[in-house]
């Protein structure tokens, strides 16, 4: 559950980071592990039901859906600045922070739901 209340916490928060970014080229990136907004709102959601979560994934999704479709071809050239990984284009951000960062979360998932069901 912990995973699932993180990808509805990030999506609209790389969504705005994104938009930002392509608003206002060279700013600073991201965030840290650490970031206090980042683990309350893992922590308010981390015992959700699933049915609590499933609800919350539509509008998550939606905000990151808007700014990832309005982009251009050009504006993933832009940088921005990453307190830890320094200067680097919104292509490389995106990869790491959106597409990357979802794919690895649901690896993490599956392998859990396959240890729950060895043999299936």
């Amino acid at each position: 559950m912990e995973n699932l209340a993180h990808i509805v916490e990030f999506m609209p928060y790389w969504g705005g980071q994104v938009a930002g970014l392509v608003a206002h080229p060279g700013q600073n990136f991201g965030r840290v592990q650490q970031d206090e907004r980042r683990l309350r709102e893992i922590r308010d959601h981390a015992h959700d039901s699933l049915a609590q979560i499933k609800s919350l994934l539509p509008p998550s999704h939606a905000h990151l859906q808007n700014v990832l479709a309005n982009l251009h071809d050009s504006d993933l050239q832009l940088t921005g600045v990453h307190s830890r990984y320094g200067e680097k284009p919104l292509a490389w951000f995106t990869e790491e922070f959106i597409t990357g960062h979802l794919r690895a979360h649901l690896v993490q998932m599956q392998t859990a739901l396959d240890a729950l069901s060895p043999g299936e």
